[in-house]
């Protein structure tokens, strides 16, 4: 059996909340090392960078799985 050893920190999946000037929103997922503070910047796969200004906690479906972490972008124009 091969032991699997770690190269560097752990990372994470944290969920992120795009809105755009328009009002819509869209949410997509980020792999990170630490997680995200407000006033950083990230960018997705269509290379656009964001602005996270909040965080909100929503609700999970089913009711007893915990709270989900949102970071709210805007984009960085």
């Amino acid at each position: 059996m091969q032991r699997r050893v770690a190269t560097g920190p752990p990372s994470h999946f944290f969920s992120f909340k795009l809105e755009f000037a328009d009002g819509r929103w869209s949410i997509d997922e980020k792999e990170l090392d630490v997680a995200p503070q407000i006033g950083d910047i990230v960018s997705f796969d269509d290379g656009r960078s964001w602005r996270i200004r909040a965080s909100e906690f929503v609700r999970a479906w089913p009711t007893k799985k915990p709270m989900r972490e949102l970071f709210v972008c805007a984009p960085i124009v």
